[in-house]
Formats: structure tokens, sequence, C-alpha cells
């Protein structure tokens, strides 16, 4: 599957005291069949979707660069009054030029009625090992329709170029209240690495237009080196109070992993008085093992003002879920807690997608593979992926709780559930899958399964939609 990095227990899951199984009901809200359709609705480690006021979902779909298909933009409707099927409204289709190739990333509403987002290809340059004329990447703003009309307009507000602009950016946007929108770029910036093209990526900072003018400005403001500070950004930020901004890097770091380091979680801060760089702190270097390794979405705060989030590998070989503590007063260093192991089995295994908090207290996030599903991939674990919950430990206990909320079942639900969720009114759960859904479309060597991919829902037992 195009641009998606897959990484190649127990039969009574259900009985071990730290794991909960809790069926839920899913709902397929669309099948995707490529095409003027879309394929492959796997936005990076963010959430799928984001929603309006009226309770439609937004979305992005890769594409599969066949013909035509080099990704899309689109709306899903609710079901109206008696009726009981969403409805898919493509709002843009990319052309895999100028205008982007690919989109990867979570969308950010820009205020406008539009979104913000990026596309992991297209736009001008050459970052090989991609391709001489895919093109590095682009930040764009697409706004609706003007009145009288109907097309929805897409602005390319940055084309980068893969040199010291850094280039491939594989993560959301975030914004501050300026306005300024903050991202990562998995290449370029310099340093001496080739993961996906020359460089080892960057964070950047777009800036509005000046008055009357149409041209953003972009800066860069950290450009990774490739040993200890990190290697290879592929997902969001998150941004404090302070300006600080946390995101992580799925390799550097230490030596381990194969040579390519585990990945790193850090804290970008802004200059101090009189000065114009950023300052890079790295809060922890994953050594792949127990602790985990190659974290890929950006963590999230709790109240507590802690950093959680997942990790692809480690644990138990399968992924974890972790925590970082701030340092306690008189000291610097960060403590990581693992909070979740997966164990690959009806638990779920890899967990790519970033957590969500459901509101409750507990988070809720997916995992590629693992669950009671019938797939099996090669030198890999089975499983069609799973929707799960992590709910904190109750009072006495240190001991974090993992729900299965609803394993997909690798026919029409989908297949490798890689997309962070999107926690809707009533505690509704919105992902998607990477792959799956119809076996007629999309079946290509490149997909890792047949099938386009879905978008569904997993409603709580309560019976809310």
């Amino acid at each position: 599957m195009k641009h998606t990095q897959v990484f190649l227990f127990a039969k009574f899951a259900c009985l071990i005291p730290f794991l909960a199984c809790q069926a839920q009901s899913l709902t397929v809200l669309h099948t995707f069949k490529g095409g003027k359709d879309g394929a492959y609705p796997l936005p990076g480690s963010a959430a799928a979707f984001v929603s309006d006021a009226n309770g439609d979902l937004y979305g992005e779909t890769a594409g599969t660069d066949v013909a035509t298909d080099f990704g899309t933009i689109f709306e899903l409707v609710p079901p109206q009054a008696g009726q009981t099927k969403w409805a898919e409204l493509v709002l843009y289709r990319f052309k895999g030029g100028a205008d982007g190739d690919s989109p990867g990333s979570a969308l950010l509403e820009d205020g406008n009625g539009g979104f913000y987002g990026t596309t992991f290809e297209g736009g001008v340059g050459s970052c090989s090992p991609l391709g001489t004329a895919a093109g590095c990447g682009t930040v764009f703003d697409l706004s609706p329709p003007l009145a009288g009309k109907t097309a929805w307009r897409e602005q390319v507000l940055y084309r980068f170029q893969a040199g010291a602009d850094g280039g491939t950016p594989a993560g959301n946007v975030i914004s501050n209240s300026n306005g300024a929108l903050y991202g990562m770029t998995s290449a370029g910036g310099g340093g001496a690495c080739d993961v996906i093209g020359p460089g080892c990526g960057t964070v950047f900072r777009l800036d509005l237009p000046a008055p009357g003018k149409r041209i953003w400005t972009e800066t860069v403001l950290y450009a990774f080196q490739g040993g200890s500070d990190g290697d290879f950004p592929e997902a969001g930020l998150t941004l404090d109070a302070s300006g600080d901004l946390y995101g992580t890097t799925s390799y550097g770091g230490t030596s381990g992993c194969g040579g390519v380091g585990c990945g790193t979680v850090f804290q970008l801060s802004p200059p101090q008085a009189g000065q114009t760089a950023w300052t890079e702190t790295v809060l922890y270097r994953f050594q792949g093992g127990a602790d985990g390794g190659l974290p890929q979405p950006a963590p999230v705060f709790n109240s507590a003002g802690d950093l959680l989030g997942t990790t692809l590998i480690g644990g138990s070989g399968y992924g974890t879920v972790y925590k970082l503590v701030p340092p306690k007063l008189g000291h610097t260093k960060w403590a990581e807690t693992v909070l979740y192991a997966f164990q690959g089995g009806t638990d779920g295994a890899d967990p790519n997608a970033g957590l969500s908090a459901d509101g409750g207290g507990s988070y809720v996030t997916t995992t590629y593979y693992g669950g009671t599903g019938s797939c099996a991939f090669a030198n890999g674990p089975t499983g069609c992926g799973t929707v799960v919950k992590l709910t904190p430990p109750a009072k006495g206990s240190k001991v974090w709780t993992e729900t299965v909320l609803h394993s997909l079942n690798g026919t029409n639900e989908g297949t490798i559930a890689g997309a962070g969720i999107f926690v809707g009114s009533g505690g509704v759960l919105y992902s998607a899958s990477g792959v799956g859904g119809n076996p007629l479309y999309c079946t290509g060597t490149s997909a890792v399964a047949p099938g386009c991919g879905t978008a569904f829902s997993v409603s709580p037992l309560t019976g809310a939609r």
C-alpha cells in the first residue's frame, strides 16, 4: 500500500487481568472503490476525520497513482431522516502535479469553512527515491465554493524543494493563535540521512502573507541531523500554552533498531529574548526493547502535564502505549513508563495511530493488525486490526486496562485500522481502514490486501449512532 509503513497471544486473551474484551457495534459508513471515489483513506497517524456542526465528516484518501487517482478530499454526510446510508461527496481530486499528490495528513479547519492539509508528493522538485518527477510535497488550503459556484478551490501555500527547506511532509499541520502553521517534513533540511530522500527532516513554520500579498513565508525552525537528535519525523506536532512544540522522530536517537535508531520524543522551544534559534531538547530516546520503539504519532498531553503516545514496535514486540512524566524539581530527565504492551494476538498489534481522549478519562486508538479477524500477512502478525480503549488504573492500582472495542473482520469492514480516531457526539468513534472493504477494487500487487479501504464508526453499547 502506497506510502504506508507496514511492519512485518494469547488464545484466551480475555481471561488475562490487564486485558478486557467488549465488542461494540461497527458500522461501515462508506466503502471506497478507487478512481473518482478515492482509495486508501489512511492519513498517517492522526485522526481520520474532522467534523462540522452538522456532523458531516471530512477526510482524505491517498490514492493509488493509477490513471488519475492521486488522492482526494471528501465529505461524508450522515443519513437523512428515514434513510440509513451515508453519502460521500468528493470535494477535490488532486491532479498529481503542481497541486499535490498523495495527501497523507489529517485536515485542519482554516476558520473560513475550509481546510489546511499536506500532500506527501507533488508540487515541484525531485525527491529520490520516490521518483524523478514525483515532487517534494505541498501544504495546501481547500476553500468552499464561491457564491453561485459548486467547485471547491485549492490553493497551494507552499511547495517543498527537499533542500534546506525540507521535503515530503508526512504529517498534519497545526496552527497557533496568530494563524501561523507548524508542521514537519520527513526529508530535506540537510544531514546525512536518506530514508526517503536527502536530509533528515525538518520542523517548519508557514506565516500568513503580508497584507495585500498571497505568498506564505516558510521558515525552518529546526533541521534534524540524524544522530542523537532524531531522524525521519513523519507525524504532526503538539503545541503547548508556552509556544513549545512536541513531536516524534521514527528513527535516530540511538544506534539500535538495525542501526537506524529507535526514535525519539522531542521538545522544540522558541528563541530566547534577543536570539533567533529554536532549541531542540530530546525528552526520550527509545531503545527498541521493553520501552518501545519507532514512535510515529504526535504525543498528547493529559491533565497532569504528562505526554502519552504509542510506538509501533517494542514492548512484547508488537508496540506500546507509553507515558512521559516531566522532571521533578531539580531534575532534568523525563521518565518513561509503558502503560500497555501489545501482545500481538486478539488484543492488537502495531499501533500506528495516535491517542484520542474519549471524554471519560480514557484514550482510544487503533492497531494495524491483531484482533480476531482472519487476516494473515507474510512474516507478520495475524488479525485484521482493532479499535481499542486504554483506561487508567482504578484507585489503588497501577495497571492500565486495554479493552478491545472491535476487531475488524477483514471483509466488508476493511483491513488495517491504521488511522487515528475522531470522537464524535455520544461517544461514537470514527476512523478508517487502509485497505479491504470490497475485494473487487484496488487489487493491484502494491496493495497489502484487495479493497480500497472503508470509513467506519464504532458505537457504544448504549446504542448511540
